[in-house]
């Protein structure tokens, strides 16, 4: 039996089952039905209640605590094969592609369920390195990294939603180690993350946009900007209308990428 994890979605659930009961009950006080059936109903509504305000607690629990504590990374040598244990906090970089939430409870439950395939590698970059490099490094909370503390970081480049999933799971009082990290301080970081995706064919329209800020040799603050709005909530068509004026075609992507 698979165990009850506290994600969105979990919550986003919880949610909407309360609603539907609560307007049965409303209904079934406006037909003047039994008393014993309006009780059970009101039972009904108050278990669902008290589970929804759990999780609704343990949700605000996870997001205070998400990003406070270092995560353990088995990260492997190359050359060896052998696994060593470090302890970093996640961070990304500006404009790698944009976190889904469902996949990220996906993996929170393969995970929490033992269902990880372990063999998935993830590929991460040191903080440091990066920012020296130019690049701008956010934290879980989306709050950008200063040099000082760029050390206690490991940028996640491949693997976003697994690393959050895990994180998610550590901020909910969780022992889990992140396996098979490998450690790739590239200097042009969206030329790699097109490499290591062919090109993005495994991507959306989303992804592509996001990543072609990294890679644009021109126009790369029209990149930028277009990924802001997407952020922001906005479709990858609206957002390039708004500020290219027209919609970016497949070909003018990929020349960006």
């Amino acid at each position: 039996m698979e165990k009850d994890i506290i994600t969105e979605s979990f919550l986003l659930v919880s949610e909407k089952n309360l609603r539907i009961e609560k307007r049965s009950l409303e209904q079934l006080q406006k037909r003047g039905a039994s008393p014993n059936v309006i009780a059970e109903q009101q039972k009904v509504v108050g278990e669902l209640t008290e589970k929804y305000e759990e999780a609704k607690a343990a949700t605000e629990r996870i997001q205070k605590q998400l990003g406070e504590t270092a995560i353990t990374f088995n990260v492997v040598d190359d050359a060896t094969g052998n696994a060593t244990t470090i302890s970093k906090k996640i961070a990304f970089v500006k404009n790698n592609r944009p976190i889904n939430s469902t996949k990220v409870d996906s993996f929170i439950s393969l995970i929490a369920n033992d269902k990880y395939e372990r063999a998935f590698p993830i590929i991460v970059a040191e903080a440091k390195f990066l920012m020296e490099k130019g690049y701008e490094i956010y934290n879980l909370k989306n709050e950008k990294l200063s040099e000082e503390e760029a050390d206690k970081y490991f940028v996640i480049l491949d693997g976003q939603h697994r690393c959050c999933a895990f994180a998610r799971l550590v901020a909910a009082d969780g022992k889990y180690e992140i396996p098979n990290v490998h450690v790739r301080n590239k200097e042009n970081i969206g030329a790699y993350l097109v490499d290591i995706n062919e090109t993005g064919t495994s991507w959306n329209n989303k992804d592509r946009l996001s990543v072609a800020a990294l890679t644009a040799k021109e126009h790369s603050n029209l990149f930028s900007n277009i990924a802001m709005l997407m952020s922001q909530g906005f479709n990858p068509s609206a957002a390039s209308m708004i500020l290219a004026k027209v919609k970016l075609s497949t070909k003018t992507i990929k020349q960006a990428l």
